[in-house]
């Protein structure tokens, strides 16, 4: 029978066997190292941390942490980067905010590198300190996150509220953003070059030019993105579409794409009991089909009883798992000092916050525990 033709062209498809030989060489060839985060759990779970192609999400709930977490991620790589042959080589990060303004994300960092509080920045207080001393501390506090954010800055670049009208960007517009920011980061990077005060600098940026080519993009939050005309009741296929959209971006820019999705309770009808139930936030992971990665960010005050309720339960399912069980007592120990110091009555406004995996491809499922300081917005890992 005739074969009917594609309206689209397709690429051509050979045996997997005839391309095992490459694929075998740019394994062991390969001098690219994952990228670390600022959690020593999640870089184990990751084995290593971020991958290039890898479509990560961060599930929670309104006020759980999730741009605090996303933008903390954002900063600690831009400023630290990824190994290379004992190098410390820059990571360009690009964050791209439907919800945040800039300036907000500025203060917030300036929060956590100085440890501000939020309250002080946001509400302009130095004005109405009452002695000069007090006032100039202040200020040069901020002057010094200031100085520090600015070496965060030269591998960031944010989007925010103001360009990327919200309901209405799509997948294609951030990568449009995507390729532009490397653009505009190779070009300062070329620039440093010229600027060079002696050959070794120039060799190092060189070194750069060659190797820093693993972008991360941080979308926060995803549900918003390019939605403005979907029905309600379309809006489920929607979010199907725009997680696998995310994947191929992650794939096509050969980048790491880290999101964050807000999760509501949805409630159904119980028809036995004639009640109103609320599904819990893992029946809808199904919903980020594509994603590598899936967790759920949760905070609260009683989160670390929760937690070790949680480690006695699976002590007791896996006796005989003696590894599992090791790890069930270390994070319970963990859990005991961290209430036994009473961080909850310092500074900072902290509460407590985990990072349970429910979804990971290429690793482990180990949950991370924190504690986030809310007036530093900041996660600060409990053991590690």
């Amino acid at each position: 029978m005739p074969v009917k033709k594609s309206r689209n062209e397709v690429a051509e498809i050979s045996l997997f066997s005839q391309e095992m030989e490459k694929t075998l060489r740019e394994l062991l060839e390969s001098r690219e190292r994952n990228i670390p985060t600022f959690s020593p759990t999640l870089n184990r779970n990751l084995n290593g941390g971020l991958r290039k192609g890898d479509f990560l999400t961060i599930l929670g709930a309104p006020g759980s942490g999730k741009t605090t977490f996303l933008w903390q991620l954002a900063q600690y790589i831009a400023e630290n980067g990824k190994e290379i042959e004992s190098q410390r080589v820059p990571v360009p990060c690009l964050y791209l905010t439907f919800q945040m303004k800039k300036n907000d994300l500025y203060l917030w960092a300036l929060n956590r590198l100085e440890k501000i509080d939020g309250g002080l920045l946001f509400g302009r207080r130095w004005l109405d300190m009452k002695t000069p001393e007090e006032r100039e501390n202040l200020l040069k506090r901020i002057v010094k996150a200031n100085i520090q954010f600015s070496d965060i800055g030269k591998n960031l670049a944010v989007q925010d509220i103001s360009t990327m009208r919200s309901h209405k960007s799509s997948v294609e517009d951030i990568a449009a953003y995507a390729r532009q920011f490397l653009r505009v980061f190779r070009t300062n990077l070329e620039t440093q070059r010229k600027e060079a005060p002696n050959a070794e600098e120039k060799e190092k940026i060189d070194f750069f030019l060659v190797h820093a080519n693993h972008l991360v993009i941080f979308v926060d939050p995803m549900e918003l993105i390019g939605v403005e005309q979907v029905p309600y009741w379309e809006e489920s296929i929607f979010d199907r579409f725009i997680s696998f959209k995310l994947k191929e971006l992650a794939v096509h820019l050969d980048c790491t794409v880290v999101a964050a999705r807000t999760t509501f309770a949805v409630s159904k009808k119980n028809t036995d009991k004639g009640e109103q139930e609320f599904s819990s936030v893992e029946e809808k992971v199904d919903s980020i089909p594509g994603a590598d990665f899936v967790a759920i960010l949760k905070s609260g005050y009683r989160l670390m009883d929760e937690k070790i309720k949680e480690f006695d339960k699976e002590k007791k399912e896996k006796k005989e798992a003696k590894k599992e069980t090791q790890i069930i007592q270390m994070k319970q120990e963990q859990a005991g000092r961290v209430k036994s110091k009473k961080l909850l009555d310092g500074i900072g406004d902290p509460i407590y916050a985990s990072l349970d995996i429910i979804k990971n491809r290429k690793g482990g499922t180990e949950s991370c525990l924190f504690l986030w300081n809310r007036s530093f917005n900041e996660f600060i890992e409990v053991g590690g």
